[in-house]
């Protein structure tokens, strides 16, 4: 969202991303809500788990979504094992899919969510040679999904972080 103009001041902020907690919740979750100067807008629902000590709780967060049916697809299709273990789950509830994120993955998992979601041979390459320098680095990746029909699709994917 930043750019030469904006950073010149030849473009003001069109929007901002504004991250409230959930009280209430039984684990940590958050809201977001992209603010405009004309409207107000709920983005998203995020709701966090331990991946070892609350991986039920994670699994039962994706199955009762309106957008992921577990009868027709197994919550293995989301809850993927080869992105398993990380240290944070991240189920996001948004408006037209949900997302997953896997927090604290490392550059052996990261190598296989680069290539499953087909990203370009130059990056995959680039993380496959350097995998020796990254090993002290843990990775966030993710990927919205949803049902068409009897079909799990996954529209688009990412990886949020480096730490």
């Amino acid at each position: 969202d930043i750019d030469a103009a904006l950073l010149e001041g030849r473009r003001r902020i069109e929007v901002q991303h504004l991250y409230v907690g959930n009280p209430g919740s039984a684990v940590s979750s958050g809201i977001a809500y992209a603010v405009r100067a004309e409207s107000t807008r709920l983005e998203n629902f995020y709701f966090f788990f331990d991946a070892v000590k609350d991986l039920a709780g994670a699994a039962g967060k994706i199955a009762s979504s309106a957008v992921f049916d577990d009868t027709q697809v197994p919550i293995t299709a989301i809850l993927r094992p080869d992105f398993l273990p990380c240290r944070t789950l991240c189920v996001a509830n948004k408006p037209g899919h949900d997302c997953i994120y896997f927090s604290g993955i490392d550059t052996v998992q990261f190598r296989r969510f680069l290539a499953w979601q087909s990203y370009p041979q130059a990056l995959q390459d680039y993380v496959r040679e350097n995998e020796a320098d990254f090993g002290h680095l843990l990775f966030d990746a993710g990927f919205d999904y949803r049902m068409e029909g009897s079909q799990l699709r996954v529209p688009k994917s990412g990886f949020y972080g480096v730490f």
